[in-house]
């Protein structure tokens, strides 16, 4: 990726040609110019100053409890919720594989933000949906002055069903 020669004092300065910025293993060695021996290779490790790509994420469908996905390998996973608060951290494996346990498990369609991040810092943030496991609460219900209109509160675009005694529908509406 990279030659070059020393200076009188043995001095070098080398142009790589693939930049090396996430944490590369390298080695590097020097040929005796007169006899043509070569050193034993030294190995290198660039820096990271490259933070990680955006990791996937899922909320787990059945709980709201988890977030699986993928990132950088050994990249460290922060989980928010729509508020900002940290609800869950862990570590990535060996194959970029994380599973985080939340502190506050996400059961409305809340949306949650992923980041990865490494020595370089953070990648911007992913985004997943929880799965709305939360049952509608029916709230406030009032009979108008005739008794022929039913009104009250309910999570938004719910689906009202109005059955009779017998529990037979006999009026239906979507909240909005």
């Amino acid at each position: 990726i990279g030659t070059g020669t020393t200076d009188t004092s043995g001095n070098f300065k080398v142009d790589l040609n693939v930049p090396q910025k996430n944490g590369e293993s390298i080695s590097v060695t020097a040929t005796d110019p007169d006899t043509a021996l070569v050193s034993t290779p030294t190995p290198a490790v660039a820096p990271d100053i490259t933070p990680p790509s955006i990791p996937t994420a899922t909320v787990d469908q059945i709980t709201g409890a988890v977030v699986t996905g993928k990132a950088q390998p050994g990249s460290d996973i922060e989980i928010k919720d729509a508020t900002g608060k940290v609800i869950g951290t862990g570590k990535t494996d060996v194959n970029g594989d994380y599973k985080v346990d939340l502190t506050t498990p996400q059961k409305n369609g809340e949306t949650v933000s992923v980041t990865a991040s490494d020595k370089a810092g953070p990648s911007q943030p992913s985004t997943a949906v929880a799965p709305d496991l939360t049952h509608p609460e029916i709230n406030s219900l009032q009979f108008n002055a005739q008794g022929n209109v039913l009104s009250g509160t309910t999570e938004g675009y719910a689906k009202v069903e109005i059955k009779d005694a017998a529990g037979k529908v006999v009026a239906n509406t979507t909240a909005n």
